[in-house]
């Protein structure tokens, strides 16, 4: 099931982050891409955003990933959701892993020119510590990566 869990983050492009202020929690659709291995997802942001003020605040934070496009046609118990936790590093956009991971979302993601082309962009990874994969209402997959 973990193979599965990596399949769905390398070949998804958008999901939901969520994250919180301490009182109100927010989401935010979002475009990624994640390493190989699955233990960085990496988005781009503006620095005057809720997300990222409450990211700033408080680094911990989750993001679902879905197959609610594949389903649509069938059956919704194959529907495969993936919530993945753990805590946002800030990149230095104009460093060497910087600029490959810009290069690499922008190759997924053409859109988030836009974001790139402002100068309050932020660019971080999500490092992951936590899966859980949940295969239709009651089918559960929970993986804990070590440190």
């Amino acid at each position: 099931m973990l193979e599965r869990c990596l399949e769905l983050l390398r070949s998804g492009t958008m999901g939901v982050l969520a994250t919180s202020d301490g009182e109100q929690p927010h989401t935010s659709l979002m475009g990624f891409i994640a390493d190989e291995d699955g233990r960085r997802l990496w988005m781009v942001s503006s620095k005057d955003s809720q997300k990222w003020l409450n990211i700033a605040q408080r680094p911990k934070v989750s993001f679902l990933v879905d197959t609610r496009e594949e389903c649509r046609t069938r059956e919704r118990s194959g529907l495969e959701a993936l919530t993945v936790e753990g805590h946002v590093t800030l990149v230095d956009v104009s460093s060497d892993e910087g600029q490959n991971a810009k290069a690499r979302l922008l190759k997924l993601n053409p859109y988030l020119e836009e974001f790139f082309s402002e100068p309050d962009c932020v660019l971080f990874y999500l490092k992951t510590h936590t899966l859980l994969l949940l295969t239709g209402i009651n089918t559960p997959f929970h993986y804990e990566f070590q440190s």
